[in-house]
């Protein structure tokens, strides 16, 4: 099973009207009509070359794609399907493959997840990219994804004893940036004696997320949080307030200050754990999937 990420983009007039074309009617779809209605795979992709001048994303759709692979899409409203596909390529030529752009198909069989809140921080990024087209090779969130097709209920809210180290490391996998802003926000607050400065945490300033002041000393921290193999320079921080907190998932802490405190994944871990009251229902949705996973 191969996991993908697909854009319902196309040159239709109405997306909306597209988008539900394809969930109404079991199907996952593809623009890059050709001149010609091909007969094999390989004849679509050499008429494509010959055509749109290079390798489109469709070609992946037609050629890489398998019974069975999950695929990811989401809505104008950003709500999140994840669907298997249960047919071979199939090249469209009726009048509603036309009228929404979409001559490559496969039957699929659609499932709505809804919104972020219980879609993996993996999965979100994945849609940042402008392609219309990718494959997501992560095991982890594959296993993930498969869960999610194939549950219709949520897993049981259960404190964990006891994490892994891979367990943890696929928590921020699963978990978006903005989910590890409000982790380690509560955990300062809880565990260090912060409280936040709501008006800090406007993006005018790429070098901290948000400021914070202690309730003992009223000394000021700034706070810098990466998701993904991104490194943070310490520097960049050096002058932003009396003491720095830094995270980052997968990435690197370049330089040492002397105010300056690395926050550990496990750290924030088990303070979830500990303090599952206090985190929202998307956090507390993962930790209760690994605990799923880990019976």
């Amino acid at each position: 099973m191969a996991l993908w990420r697909l854009h319902l983009k196309t040159a239709a007039q109405n997306r909306n009207n597209s988008i539900a074309y394809c969930i109404n009617n079991n199907l996952a779809a593809i623009g890059w009509r050709v001149s010609s209605i091909p007969q094999t795979k390989f004849q679509y992709e050499e008429l494509c070359l010959s055509e749109h001048k290079k390798r489109v994303s469709s070609c992946l759709f037609v050629k890489e794609i398998e019974i069975g692979d999950l695929i990811w899409i989401r809505d104008t409203q950003g709500l999140y399907y994840i669907g298997k596909i249960s047919s071979d390529w199939i090249y469209k030529t009726d009048d509603a493959s036309i009228l929404h752009d979409f001559p490559n198909q496969r039957n699929c069989i659609w499932k709505k997840i809804g919104n972020s809140s219980f879609v993996p921080g993996r999965i979100i990024a994945a849609f940042r990219s402008g392609k219309a087209l990718n494959r997501i090779r992560d095991n982890d969130i594959e296993n993930l994804s498969e869960w999610l097709f194939n549950n219709s209920h949520t897993p049981k809210e259960k404190h964990l004893k006891t994490l892994s180290e891979k367990d943890i490391n696929l928590l921020f996998k699963l978990v978006s940036d903005k989910d590890c802003e409000d982790i380690i926000a509560s955990y300062l607050q809880v565990k260090k004696d912060y409280i936040i400065i709501p008006s800090s945490c406007e993006k005018h300033s790429q070098a901290y997320e948000f400021i914070l002041i202690n309730k003992v000393t009223g000394k000021q921290a700034s706070v810098q949080v990466k998701q993904g193999s991104t490194d943070i320079n310490a520097n960049d921080l050096k002058n932003t307030a009396d003491k720095i907190y830094l995270f980052t998932t997968e990435g690197r802490i370049l330089n040492d200050l002397n105010n300056m405190e690395i926050i550990s994944k496990k750290s924030l871990t088990d303070f979830c754990n500990e303090n599952m009251h206090l985190l929202t229902p998307k956090i507390k949705f993962w930790l209760s999937y690994l605990h799923y996973k880990s019976v």
